[in-house]
């Protein structure tokens, strides 16, 4: 079983451009036609990945506005990172991936302002509890034919955090 998490944003009660923390989780159902559909994808869309990974300079300043070369070292490809990607890229990327069923997404999707204040108290435990989370509904999804109340739809979930306050970090 091939299962990857990866979390975006940050959980952060000041005022930052992260409004969201999302924690989301692929399972793959065919590794083998999944690498297969990558490598495909890479090749079509090479020169198009080649120019979203180069530096972005603003005209009127000179100054880099978006860096490049995370996608690309010294020319050859190492990996996809969505960040580089602008909209279109991103259409194309979800369309092309959609195609077939190679893989369910699991997500959680946290407003920071609703967060309770105890999720501030221990940022570590904060997302480690979360990824249980999404670990949890994945599982109780696998092994239920009834689908828990309060799921949004087949791909997503949401989840009552528990009552009990987290530790407070060691001084």
């Amino acid at each position: 079983m091939n299962i990857y998490i990866d979390e975006s944003g940050s959980i952060n009660k000041y005022a930052t451009n992260d409004q969201y923390f999302v924690v989301s989780m692929i399972h793959v159902l065919d590794p083998v036609a999944l690498e297969r559909a990558y490598k495909r994808f890479i090749s079509s869309n090479y020169e198009m990945l080649l120019d979203l990974d180069s530096d972005k300079v603003d005209d009127m300043t000179g100054k880099i506005t978006k860096h490049g070369g995370r996608m690309f070292r010294d020319g050859k490809f190492r990996e996809l990172k969505g960040a580089q990607f602008d909209r279109d890229m991103k259409h194309i990327f979800v369309d092309y991936f959609s195609r077939k069923h190679h893989f369910d997404v699991y997500y959680i999707m946290m407003k920071n302002e609703n967060l309770p204040n105890r999720f501030f108290d221990n940022i570590y435990i904060a997302v480690n509890l979360i990824q249980l989370l999404v670990k949890g509904a994945y599982i109780h999804r696998a092994t239920s034919s009834v689908i828990a109340p309060g799921t949004a739809s087949s791909s997503s979930f949401s989840a009552t955090f528990p009552a009990a306050p987290f530790n407070n970090r060691s001084k």
